[in-house]
């Protein structure tokens, strides 16, 4: 667990629990990493600004007002849908097995096209309503890696990891042998460290770009930084990244943005978690990034993932010490 507070003051970490209950490794080891989940997907949807700013002078630009069918010709309804409602997750997708685990580890290529399978057996909704779906972002990926002709891999080593110098931040399939994978538990009847399970590899392979990378608390702080300070984003790409013009709510390229209840500004918050396991993140910052928590938890008893409250609530708490009248 991490907690970002006033950086110009420091910040603080507080690491609680076991990483891996039966070696006895504590979150506190260095060499633990954890599931991004869903935090991933504002990496994403960066990644497509940085692509939006260095195509616009060209032939062939993109724009968040761009088509699919430019690059998903046979998806249905790909005339209709722009690049913007994939990021503000207004697409009208309804596909309920973007995160089923398949019967194989599949490349980026197989798992953007098994996605297309899907959206076209499931059809689509009507378009311009929030609907969360990982597929949107996995189709983003794809984009990503139609036009820069390299694999969402390179793209997140050489625009993301590299520009920030993160140290600690892996593509689920790179994760070095010295790295200890933080294990899952389901915390029952007052037990601590029940069911043990990790996330598996045809699972993560599935979910390019939506939730495929193993990161730490710290370097995702350094990310958040980075979307406004120049390294991936500057202010100005923040800005548009969060409020798209197809943003039909909070939700806009990865991040919800909310008002502060007391004084000026906005809140940005994110929540992770994957299918059948019991890993829990919760990111909630001020917009300065200079107060909020960083919470990346191995053990929850949530049971029903679509339903984040008790790790918010917990998150809550804990933000309540540092200025109540913001995270209220």
């Amino acid at each position: 667990m991490f907690v970002a507070r006033d950086y110009a003051d420091g910040r603080k970490a507080d690491n609680i629990g076991y990483a891996n209950f039966h070696m006895k490794i504590l979150n506190s080891n260095q060499e633990v990493v954890y599931p991004s989940a869903s935090l991933q997907k504002v990496m994403t949807g960066a990644m497509i600004v940085q692509l939006i700013n260095e195509t616009s002078h060209s032939k062939d630009p993109v724009t968040q007002n761009s088509l699919l069918s430019r690059w998903y010709p046979n998806m249905k309804k790909a005339n209709q849908i722009t690049v913007g409602n994939l990021m503000t997750q207004t697409s009208g997708i309804i596909d309920t097995k973007s995160e089923s685990y398949s019967g194989k580890v599949l490349s980026e290529s197989a798992a953007i096209e098994a996605t297309v399978h899907r959206i076209n057996h499931n059809g689509l909704a009507s378009k311009g309503i929030f609907r969360y779906n990982n597929d949107n972002y996995i189709l983003l990926a794809g984009i990503i890696r139609k036009v820069t002709g390299k694999s969402y891999a390179q793209n997140f080593e050489s625009r993301i990891v590299r520009r920030l110098g993160l140290d600690s931040t892996y593509m689920w399939n790179t994760v070095p042998g010295k790295r200890v994978k933080a294990v899952s538990y389901l915390y029952s009847a007052g037990k601590d460290y029940k069911h043990a399970k990790e996330p598996k590899n045809n699972l993560l392979s599935y979910i390019l770009g939506a939730g495929n990378i193993y990161t730490t608390p710290e370097d995702y702080y350094k990310f958040q930084q980075g979307l406004q300070n120049g390294k991936i984003l500057n202010a100005s790409d923040y800005h548009y990244l969060t409020n798209l013009k197809t943003k039909n709510g909070t939700y806009s390229g990865g991040l919800y943005i909310q008002s502060y209840k007391h004084g000026d500004g906005t809140i940005k918050m994110v929540y992770g978690s994957l299918n059948a396991d019991n890993y829990g993140n919760w990111v909630e910052l001020t917009s300065g990034n200079k107060k909020g928590i960083i919470m990346f938890l191995n053990q929850t008893d949530v049971v029903d993932h679509s339903v984040e409250s008790p790790i918010k609530s917990a998150g809550l708490k804990i933000l309540d010490q540092l200025n109540p009248n913001i995270f209220r």
